[in-house]
């Protein structure tokens, strides 16, 4: 899951308008439901995802937090996410980032080679994807032994850091992905149509634009 921000005419006669999101669910059989709510809080993924027990792919953003408190949802990280705020910091420490960002290529290199085959994908996992991840895991507590705690690179690894079980859950189930790359794909309908459509006209007409 994730989301993106559109505009909400909120008072037509002042021209007024405010952010609110749409949300994008994507499925095992890449179906996707969207939903419209008015602020990015996690009342709309905990209302959505209510019944709803197993793995939960997110971005790690604190709006998702509150799923994985009671133990029914596994949470699933995005190794696309933790490989951009690396790219980010290219400019400023370019050795380093690029030393992270190849070992991270080498785990979407193993799924490129697993592709379509989920025994063999699963046997790669297993062997050659923990071992990257060892590695990946080496090079972070190299990281975080900096001095240095606010600087972009320093955020990549935290980022990483702090989110390192739910980055690693992905070699659990030959089913599960690497990233969250499809439901980023499917807002970018959303983001290329807000700039035709510009806004919704209410709550209602959100709600009918997720629909």
């Amino acid at each position: 899951t994730d989301d993106t921000r559109i505009r909400m005419q909120e008072n037509w006669k002042k021209g007024g308008a405010r952010n609110c999101r749409i949300w994008s669910y994507v499925g095992d059989q890449d179906e996707v439901f969207y939903d419209f709510t008015l602020t990015r809080e996690g009342i709309g993924p905990a209302k959505i995802l209510e019944e709803y027990e197993g793995y939960v792919q997110a971005d790690a953003a604190s709006t998702f937090d509150a799923l994985f408190r009671d133990g029914t949802r596994t949470e699933v990280g995005c190794w696309a996410h933790a490989r951009r705020y690396f790219h980010d910091a290219m400019d400023l420490f370019p050795q380093e980032c690029a030393r992270a960002i190849a070992l991270i290529q080498i785990l979407y290199k193993i799924e490129a080679d697993g592709r379509g085959d989920p025994v063999k994908l699963a046997e790669l996992r297993r062997t050659q994807s923990a071992a990257a991840l060892d590695q990946i895991r080496e090079y972070l507590d190299e990281l975080l032994q900096r001095p240095t705690k606010k600087d972009p690179l320093a955020k990549a690894a935290q980022y990483a850091n702090n989110h390192w079980q739910a980055l690693r859950r992905y070699i659990e189930e030959p089913y599960l992905s690497v990233d969250n790359n499809a439901c980023e794909r499917s807002l970018r309908c959303v983001a290329v149509g807000r700039k035709n459509w510009v806004f919704a006209g209410s709550k209602d007409g959100g709600k009918r634009a997720a629909t």
